[in-house]
C-alpha cells in the first residue's frame, strides 16, 4: 500500500541507497610517504630508461617491420625536462643526455631529413632544454637555436 505508484517505489529505493550509502564508512586512502618528492618513483624510472638506453631514448614502431625503433631526441628531451622541473637536472642521467641531445641536435632540428630544413617547434624545444640545463643556446651543438628559431618568425 506504501509504495503502489511506480515513482512513490523509485522514491522509497532512492533513499534508502541514499541512507545506506551516507552510513557506510569510507576506507581511508594512504598519504604518499614521501612529500617533498611524490614524483620520485615516476622520475626513478625516468632515469632508469635513459640510463638503460645508453643515455637517451628510442621510440620504436611495432607494427611496421622496416622500422624497428630510432633514437628519439624529442622524448629525451622530455625526460631531461622532467628531470629538471624537480631540480634533478644535474643528475647524471639529465646531465648525459643533454650532452647526447646536444651533439644529434642537427638531426632532431631537421627531423632527420633534409639538412637545410629546421622546424621551429624542435628549434625551440631543444632551445628551452638547453637553456634550462646551463647550455649556450646560441653555440648548441654547433647551432645558435636562437637565430634559427628568430629566422621562422613570420611577422606577415
Amino acid at each position: 500500500m506504501f509504495a503502489r505508484s511506480p515513482r512513490r517505489l523509485a522514491a522509497v529505493l532512492l533513499a534508502s541507497t541514499v541512507a545506506v550509502g551516507v552510513s557506510l564508512p569510507v576506507p581511508a586512502i594512504a598519504a604518499p610517504t614521501d612529500l617533498a618528492d611524490p614524483s620520485g618513483g615516476a622520475l626513478d624510472w625516468i632515469a632508469g630508461e635513459l640510463d638503460a638506453d645508453g643515455g637517451y631514448l628510442t621510440t620504436s614502431y611495432q607494427g611496421d617491420p622496416n622500422v624497428q625503433s630510432f633514437d628519439d631526441w624529442g622524448l629525451t628531451i622530455d625526460a631531461i625536462l622532467a628531470l629538471a622541473a624537480v631540480g634533478r637536472g644535474d643528475s647524471d642521467e639529465a646531465v648525459d643526455a643533454t650532452g647526447l641531445v646536444e651533439a644529434n641536435v642537427d638531426t632532431y632540428v631537421t627531423g632527420g631529413f633534409d639538412p637545410t630544413e629546421r622546424y621551429a617547434g624542435a628549434l625551440a624545444k631543444a632551445l628551452l632544454m638547453a637553456q634550462i640545463q646551463g647550455g649556450d643556446p646560441t653555440d648548441f651543438g654547433g647551432l645558435d637555436l636562437v637565430e634559427e628559431l628568430l629566422d621562422r618568425l613570420q611577422t606577415a
